[in-house]
């Protein structure tokens, strides 16, 4: 899933281009979360590569701060995510995704799986994942999650989904492997290389900033740079997918939640409140 984002958000825009969006939830249940095996399969560089790459983009983010782009603007500094900082990005996270996430408050218990924060918490490691920062008080204020993903994702996905069984992060997983399949990206593009956004938060305080959009293009440029061929998203939420409209992105699918139901009950699976209706695909070339 992608993104959550609070409807208020929209109407501070003040860029047409690229929208304003002080707190939306950029799904973590957008196709990837998985338990340990998955998580090897995925992590397919060492530790060396990983923190090169990190110290490469850095310094890119650093000319490009120096040069006057939009990675440090109005006391908003946007740069590559260190191992470091993981325990206060996932604190962020807690208040600021998690607690809007269609998917996670639409089944009970309504609090996210540890599973689910440890997957999205693993990419930091790939290199991939940016935050923004309050340069007066130092605070996270936005951030964006990030992973490499492959042709056999749904594979994968469905396979985790299995030995999860009926957990909630299992049933999660078999509804966004179900996603990646029928969105099929890799055929319909012809690509080998995709990288796709898991989580996107943003501090609600922070109308008028346009932190959601500076994150998001900052990780196109990034994604580019590292050679990906592409950038996906799953916007479980309506204001994301108003979010990737805006960007420019293409819409290749969308799943409905009301005809997502139990196998015996025949009843929704996920009880999603409007204006959120359904998980729509997005897809950028790089």
């Amino acid at each position: 899933m992608l993104w959550s984002l609070v409807s208020s958000l929209i109407k501070h825009s003040s860029v047409s281009h690229t929208i304003v969006t002080p707190q939306y939830v950029l799904s973590p249940r957008i196709i990837g979360k998985c338990s340990d095996q998955l998580l090897c399969r995925r992590q397919q560089n060492n530790w060396k590569q990983s923190k090169q790459i990190r110290h490469q983009l850095n310094n890119q983010l650093g000319n490009s701060n120096q040069s006057g782009n939009m990675a440090n603007i109005d006391n908003i500094r946007i740069s590559v995510i260190q191992p470091e900082d993981r325990q206060r990005v996932l604190d962020f996270l807690r208040i600021h995704y998690y607690c809007e996430e269609p998917l996670t408050v639409g089944r009970e218990p309504k609090q996210q799986d540890p599973a689910d924060e440890e997957f999205n918490l693993s990419n930091i490691n790939h290199g991939t994942c940016l935050m923004a920062i309050n340069t007066e008080t130092e605070s996270i204020v936005g951030a964006v999650l990030a992973g490499p993903k492959g042709p056999d994702e749904a594979e994968h996905l469905f396979e985790e989904a299995a030995a999860e069984g009926q957990s909630k992060w299992g049933i999660i997983l078999k509804f966004l492997a179900g996603v990646e399949r029928d969105a099929n990206v890799f055929q319909r593009y012809g690509v080998q290389k995709a990288l796709h956004a898991h989580v996107l938060g943003v501090d609600g305080e922070m109308r008028g900033k346009n932190i959601g959009g500076r994150l998001m293009s900052e990780l196109m440029r990034l994604g580019k740079k590292l050679g990906y061929e592409i950038l996906t998203a799953d916007c479980t939420s309506y204001y994301s997918a108003r979010l990737c409209e805006r960007l420019g992105w293409e819409c290749i699918n969308a799943a409905y939640y009301a005809d997502y139901v139990d196998d015996v009950n025949k009843k929704p699976v996920f009880v999603v409140q409007p204006p959120h209706d359904c998980c729509r695909t997005f897809a950028q070339r790089l």
